[in-house]
């Protein structure tokens, strides 16, 4: 049952035309806060591809994500041993951290960067050029500048950008 709601609810947070009400969106987003700490993977699957999929909306949805304090279990979820869960938190927290500066320190307090350290040396393209893409995301910004480099990630970086496959070196 828990299965067919999670998978019913993402598939509605999915549809862009038109999109689903702020208010509807405002009321589900909580549950959506619990059930990506689920143990069953499809539940956490489809909670996840929800909270992908409102990341790509408004700045109001990844405000409301924010406020129910999605980002440390996105952040943790960088450890998973599942490809896909890695993929889904990488792009939401992409997301995230596209939509305002603010929102970038958020993700550095969460403990992200450690863990994109060790994704930047994953064996599969597609989780390097999502790291990669957050590391050096905005980097203007002085207090992300600094973190990055205590974090030890500049290296990491570099050698992406040498070592790294094709479509590494192009997001790069």
């Amino acid at each position: 049952f828990r299965r067919n709601i999670t998978w019913t609810m993402s598939n509605l947070c999915r549809n862009k035309h038109p999109p689903p009400p702020f208010d509807a969106i405002k009321l589900v987003l909580p549950t959506f806060a619990e059930l990506i700490y689920h143990s069953d993977q499809e539940v956490l699957t489809d909670s996840l591809y929800a909270i992908s999929y409102l990341t790509e909306g408004s700045k109001r949805e990844v405000q409301e994500l924010l406020r129910v304090c999605v980002v440390p279990r996105l952040c943790e979820l960088l450890q998973s041993r599942e490809v896909f869960i890695i993929l889904q938190a990488l792009n939401a927290i992409g997301q995230i951290v596209s939509v305002d500066d603010k929102h970038v320190q958020t993700i550095i307090e969460a403990g992200a960067l450690q863990t994109l350290g060790i994704l930047l040396r994953h064996p599969i393209s597609h989780i390097v050029e999502g790291a990669f893409r957050i590391v050096c995301f905005d980097a203007g910004m002085p207090s992300k500048i600094q973190a990055v480099i205590d974090n030890e990630l500049v290296n990491l970086a570099i050698d992406v950008l040498h070592k790294g496959d094709y479509k590494s070196q192009k997001e790069a």
